[in-house]
């Protein structure tokens, strides 16, 4: 009869540890919800948006300066087709942008590339229209409470919405001012 209560014994633990595990295991569940949920917040971030759909807009920090875009943009449009490159590059409230995926003639939507650093609190794009062509640049903010930072050029992707559609008109570097190629 030793090895029957031993079997009956064990079978009770292992009844009772299945319990517990099946507890601890909706508790984990719940908790990593929870969790998840609290580091999520109301606004996950940068959120995709399907082709064809508006995008959210995206709050431009006070922290940025549309000044210089602004001029820039002035003068690529008054001497377009011929714009000169901007002298110096531009800098974190101009920069240019990385890239333009592959656009349709009724696009009304453009998803550009923009380049960002490691330690840089946010990025976006500035956009202008003309009936001619479309002006695009990139903008980035610096995180103050970063340390020391890697030199490495990060590309992050945003969704610009047209006026209009796209149609004939070329997407336009502010930087460059070089004709955008759209990404194969």
């Amino acid at each position: 009869m030793r090895g029957g209560w031993r079997r009956v014994l064990t079978g009770a633990a292992v009844v009772a540890g299945t319990a517990v595990a099946g507890a601890a295991g909706v508790v984990l569940g719940a908790s990593a919800t929870v969790l998840l949920s609290l580091w999520l917040g109301p606004d996950p971030g940068n959120i995709t948006h399907p082709i064809g759909t508006e995008p959210l807009p995206r709050p431009t920090p006070t922290a940025v300066d549309t000044a210089p875009f602004e001029e820039r943009a002035d003068a690529i449009a008054a001497s377009w087709p011929r714009p000169e490159p901007l002298p110096g590059g531009g800098g974190p409230d101009l920069l240019p942008v990385q890239g333009v995926d592959s656009v349709e003639p009724d696009a009304t939507v453009l998803t550009v590339s923009v380049g960002y650093g490691a330690c840089d609190a946010d990025y976006g794009a500035w956009l202008r229209e003309t009936a001619e062509l479309v002006i695009v640049g990139g903008w980035t903010v610096s995180d103050p409470a970063a340390g020391p930072c890697t030199e490495e050029l990060l590309t992050g992707v945003r969704v610009l919405g047209l006026e209009s559609e796209l149609g004939g008109r070329p997407v336009v570097d502010a930087v460059s001012g070089a004709v955008l190629p759209p990404a194969r």
